[in-house]
């Protein structure tokens, strides 16, 4: 083997290309304990860092509602449903000029469970929420539903942009069926 045949990995600092400055996510679920689900809006403000008419988010195995401006307008979307970087594409009514902020508010539920995995303390992957509860091994754990939120882990359970490049603020409101 030669250097020059060994294919190049990324630089140590990837960024990933995005249009958008995220400045703060308001997530507020209600979780499902028997369908292991959470149903939720989440909002998203953020900043245009360039001129655009749609945003590109991580969402993976999320079914998703309707998205609309904090305004009540509605927005169309294209989701493939896949687990894969700018899998949702929301087309906003017009084009938006370079530092506009807009807040998108996106209503949707979680399809992916995070199974147990017994060389795992994450489960599988450490993929979108854990339901934890007692079991005939273990009658007496305690009820739990937890995240790890881990660089690529968070569109499982959120619609979000999923990399730690990106720094905001967030807030969590939950509630349990």
């Amino acid at each position: 083997f030669s250097a020059d045949s060994l294919p190049q990995l990324p630089a140590y600092n990837h960024v990933r290309e995005h249009k958008f400055d995220i400045k703060n996510i308001d997530i507020n679920l209600r979780f499902n304990w028997q369908l292991k689900q959470a149903f939720g809006e989440t909002s998203i403000l953020l900043s245009l860092t360039e001129a655009s008419d749609s945003v590109m988010l991580d969402a993976a195995k999320l079914s998703i509602q309707n998205i609309s401006l904090a305004n009540g307008k509605q927005l169309k979307f294209r989701y493939d449903g896949s687990e894969a970087d700018n899998a949702l594409r929301v087309l906003l009514d017009k084009q938006y000029p370079a530092g506009e902020e807009l807040t998108l508010k996106i209503n949707y539920h979680t399809n992916w469970i995070n199974r147990s995995d017994p060389n795992s303390l994450w489960g599988s992957f450490g993929k979108g929420i854990r339901f934890l509860e007692p079991t005939s091994t273990d009658p007496v754990k305690r009820k739990q539903i937890w995240s790890m939120g881990d660089a690529t882990g968070n569109r499982y359970w959120f619609p979000c942009y999923d990399a730690p490049d990106d720094v905001r603020t967030s807030s969590f409101t939950a509630t349990l069926d």
